[in-house]
Parts: structure tokens; sequence; C-alpha cells
């Protein structure tokens, strides 16, 4: 998979040696049951991400009626307190350990995908604000853990290779989120049926609460994937 990514990112200019190191470092480190959930996790919490961050706007803009200049305002509390909380995330992972900062990384993901999903339905775009924002927090805590704990934890031989299969997974999870739930907002607009969530009260934005209902369902998968991790506790 990573060979893969590097080979398209960089096509035929791409570094020999790096895909030799690769190759020979790729098995080594999909032995090791922690970091394989990490990729998993990592590609599942980037698709749900960028799933978001392209449409809570989309949503804002064409269910709430707001200029594409007003939807976009929409996500700079997000923006903030990701930025904001970036310097307190590592403390947090040196004091819990990886896991407990993954897995309340994710449950604040599903949370708050699931308020996206059943709160957006009136006039107000207040739901939709509070929901990306918890998202991204979300979000944040899961990545800074994860790339913290592989550049931490992994040998010096292998944290190179480790980390870029990690931004891999990231890369094709970024991919794969607006296009998997673009197609879903589609079919469904073209459906005209009502929303799956018995909770969302809405019609004419029911498409964006199947969205992003599946959004948190992938979340609970992650979640799953996350408790087959090695518990590190932070120092006592």
């Amino acid at each position: 998979m990573a060979e893969a990514v590097l080979r398209h990112l960089y096509g035929p200019n791409c570094n020999q040696s790096s895909i030799s190191l690769l190759r020979r470092v790729a098995p080594v480190l999909f032995a090791n049951r922690t970091y394989r959930a990490a990729v998993v996790i990592l590609f599942f919490a980037m698709v749900v991400n960028l799933g978001g961050l392209v449409f809570v706007p989309l949503l804002v803009i064409e269910v709430d009626g707001l200029t594409p200049g007003a939807g976009t305002l929409v996500m700079i509390p997000a923006g903030i307190s990701v930025a904001a909380l970036s310097p307190l995330i590592g403390r947090l992972c040196a004091r819990l350990g990886t896991r407990p900062v993954v897995l309340i990384g994710l449950v604040l993901m599903a949370l708050f995908s699931l308020c996206l999903s059943t709160f957006t339905s009136g006039s107000s775009v207040i739901p939709a604000g509070v929901g990306i924002l918890g998202l991204s927090v979300g979000f944040i805590l899961v990545i800074t853990a994860l790339i913290g704990a592989a550049a931490s934890e992994l040998p010096a031989d292998q944290a190179g290779a480790g980390i870029g299969i990690l931004q891999g997974a990231q890369f094709l999870g970024a991919g794969t989120g607006p296009a998997l739930f673009g197609a879903l907002v589609s079919a469904r607009q073209q459906s005209g049926s009502s929303a799956i969530n018995p909770l969302y009260s809405g019609h004419e934005g029911a498409a964006y609460s199947d969205a992003f209902l599946t959004m948190a369902l992938i979340v609970v998968v992650a979640l799953i994937v996350a408790l087959r991790m090695r518990l590190t506790p932070g120092p006592r």
C-alpha cells in the first residue's frame, strides 16, 4: 500500500532506495499487532475527518441556505480549537498512554458525527459548528497519539518507514472519505427518501444525515480495532 502511494506521489522519480527499505521493513512492521491497528485506525479516522470537513460546509450552504463565504465560517472555531489544543495533546499522551487517548478521540468523533446526523435539521448552523468542532478535536487526539507513538516506540531503522506507511494510510483516507460520502449523498438525494436516523426530524438534509450517520458507524469500527492495541500507560 505505502509503496503504491510513494509511486503515485513521486512517479518514476521515486527513490529506489526508499522503495527497497520499505519492502524490507514493512513485513516486520505489520507483524506488530499494535502497528497494524494504528494503520487501520488512522485510515478510518481520516476518512471521517475529511468527510466532515467537506460535507459540513456543503450542508450549511445547501440545506441552511448560507452563502459559500458564510458557510466556511462555521469551520473557524474548529480550526482555532485544534490549534490551541495541539500543544497539550502530547502531554496528555505522556500522562495517559497512547491507547486511552486514541479511545477518547474516537469516542468524541463518533458522538459528534452522531450529533451532526441528528441535530442539523433546523435553521440554526450552531449544531453543525459544534459537531465539526468536536469531530476535529477527536481527530487531532487520534492522529497525534498514533504518530507520536510510532515515532517514539519504533526502532530507529523502522521509524521512517513506519511513519511513512501511516502517512500513506492518511492520504488514502483523505481521498476515500469525500468520494465515499459524495456518492452516498448523491444516491440518497436522488432517492428522495427520509433519513435512516430516526432522531433526525428534517427532510431536506436527510442525505447529509445519512452520511454523518455512516461516519459514526465507521468510527465505531475503528473503536473496535483500537481495543486491540497494546495498553501503554503513562508514567506513574
